[in-house]
């Protein structure tokens, strides 16, 4: 049986979290070789950057969306404990990408964003694979 989660599923891509009512959309893409580029995640939060990490329960609501996507693409199939396995691991090196002046600056708040971190986070969020900065 194969497995429903792709292991790379962040490794040139990120989600980008606006303010708002906007939906969730893939964020900037990293270089295959170098890994996410400084000027394109300040870019898209629309400054200076600062790493922010998922609390425990956003961890845990990322781990139950990536599965509730799977189900959804193939309804026939279950997960396997690989599959859970992976995206315990997935979830486990996800991180946020926001702006470090984002209250200076009175950025709106990101209630998204605030939910998955246990954080105040203003102005729009972009969530990356740790492993991918460089």
């Amino acid at each position: 049986m194969s497995m429903l989660v792709p292991k790379n599923i962040f490794e040139n891509h990120s989600i980008l979290i606006p303010v708002g009512n906007d939906r969730w959309t893939t964020g900037p893409a990293s270089d295959k070789d170098e890994g996410f580029v400084l000027e394109v995640l300040q870019q898209a939060v629309g400054g200076f950057i600062e790493l922010v990490r998922l609390s425990d329960v956003g961890r845990a609501v990322m781990a139950e969306s990536l599965e509730a996507t799977c189900k959804k693409h193939d309804s026939k199939s279950i997960l396997t404990t690989e599959d859970k396995e992976c995206i315990k691991d997935i979830c486990k090196n996800l991180m946020m990408v926001v702006n470090e002046e984002g209250l200076l600056m009175s950025l709106a708040d990101n209630p998204e964003a605030s939910l998955l971190s246990g954080q105040r986070i203003v102005g729009p969020a972009v969530m990356i694979d740790q492993r991918r900065l460089k």
